[in-house]
C-alpha cells in the first residue's frame, strides 16, 4: 500500500487510501475529476480524505491547518502521489481474473 508521510510538530501522519476511505470520500461528494476544475477545494479535500484511513478523528479544519499553516501547501509531486493512491484503490475493484473461478456471469 502506498503512503505519504508527514511529521508535523512531533506528530507523525501516515496518509493513504483504503476502500472504506474512498467510499467515505465519495459519499461526502468528492469527485477526483474535480481537481482540474476546482483545485482549491478539491486538493484540500483529497488531502483531508487521505487522513481517513489512519487518522479518522481529525477534522477538515485540522487537516487544513496542517496543509496551509504547518506544511505550507502541497507540491505537484504530492498531488500526483495522492491522486495515484486514490486511483489505485478504485482500479483495484477491476480484476482480470476472479479469486473464485466458480463465479459465472450470465
Amino acid at each position: 500500500m502506498k503512503t505519504l508521510e508527514y511529521e508535523v510538530n512531533g506528530k507523525k501522519y501516515v496518509l493513504t487510501f483504503t476502500r472504506a476511505s474512498v467510499i467515505w470520500a465519495e459519499e461526502h461528494g468528492f469527485d477526483i475529476r474535480d481537481i482540474d476544475s476546482k483545485p482549491m477545494s478539491s486538493l484540500s479535500n483529497l488531502f483531508y480524505y487521505a487522513f481517513r484511513a489512519n487518522h479518522p478523528n481529525l477534522t477538515k479544519e485540522e487537516t487544513d491547518t496542517i496543509l496551509f499553516d504547518e506544511i505550507g501547501g502541497i507540491t505537484e509531486k504530492e498531488v500526483k502521489r495522492l491522486s495515484d493512491m486514490y486511483a489505485d484503490v478504485v482500479t483495484s475493484l477491476v480484476v482480470k481474473t476472479r479469486k473464485n473461478p466458480n463465479v459465472v456471469v450470465k
